[in-house]
């Protein structure tokens, strides 16, 4: 199953994780914007990070090399020995996009990074504060239910890259769906394991 939301996991990243609130009867303008991912911090987390990652992580990160090669955004994924999932990831993309896929017996995880985001700016009638989306380190939880489908989000930035961690869960009433614990501890295990400056 986690298999088939790869293409749109990938399509979606962009405008899903980064797109603001804003209040459809207004006239807004949507720029793209490019990051600027701090490379030489990158190199320094990817080489602290290693030291972090047990055997089957660090066995995962060396036979990913190829792929982790053709993306150039930072590619964060749990360290695999955090609270939180344990099993060795999914990593697709190319270019200014990654996603990784996780999956356990309580739902599937998608971190996914992008080197550009979506800046929305609302007409002059509307408050000032809400004319540009702007994303922090901390994580911004947003938890969704959408079709029965139980998710949430915590989107952030890190390296000047952007990210969101994405949750779906198997059970409705899962508390790591409707509370932010649980997606934190997931942001403070991340490691840096590769990704390359275009």
């Amino acid at each position: 199953m986690i298999r088939n939301r790869i293409k749109i996991v990938l399509f979606g990243i962009t405008l899903s994780a980064f797109l603001s609130n804003a209040n459809a009867q207004t006239e807004q303008s949507v720029v793209e914007v490019e990051a600027d991912i701090d490379w030489e911090n990158v190199q320094k987390s990817i080489a602290s990070d290693k030291d972090r990652l047990p055997p089957n992580m660090r066995s995962f990160a060396t036979s990913s090399s190829e792929v982790l090669g053709r993306i150039n955004v930072p590619v964060l994924v749990p360290s695999g020995q955090g609270e939180t999932f344990r099993s060795s990831p999914l990593i697709v993309g190319d270019g200014g996009t990654y996603a990784a896929l996780l999956s356990d017996t309580g739902g599937e995880l998608a971190v996914m990074g992008s080197s550009k985001a979506i800046q929305v700016s609302l007409d002059d009638k509307t408050d000032e504060t809400l004319n540009t989306f702007q994303l922090s380190s901390r994580c911004d939880f947003q938890p969704m239910n959408d079709e029965g489908e139980n998710s949430a989000d915590c989107s952030f930035v890190q390296f000047g890259a952007y990210y969101t961690i994405r949750l779906t869960c198997k059970e409705a009433n899962d508390e790591k769906c409707i509370k932010p614990d649980f997606l934190e501890k997931v942001r403070e295990d991340l490691v840096t394991i590769g990704g390359v400056k275009k």
